[in-house]
């Protein structure tokens, strides 16, 4: 439904503005790419958790390996050409 896709839009929105400020040197078309792959990866990661087939429980916590992905993410925007 279109309120859906607004919502979906505008969460995309709010996190492409996020990584405009992290990364001002990227296109807005590698921030909405970034955006999408974070979404996914965190989203990914969720799903797993929930479904107890992420295998977390020995090394960290869910908010530990999520801070990871997106830090190391937003690392790697900073320094790549």
């Amino acid at each position: 439904p279109d309120y859906y896709r607004e919502q979906i839009a505008g969460m995309y929105g709010r996190l492409e503005s996020l990584l405009k400020t992290a990364v001002p040197q990227r296109s807005p078309e590698e921030l909405a790419r970034a955006a999408r792959a974070l979404w996914g990866g965190v989203q990914g990661l969720c799903v797993l958790a929930l479904s107890d087939k992420l295998d977390i429980d020995r090394i960290e916590s869910l908010p530990e390996v999520a801070d990871s992905l997106v830090g190391d993410y937003v690392t790697g925007l900073r320094s790549a050409p």
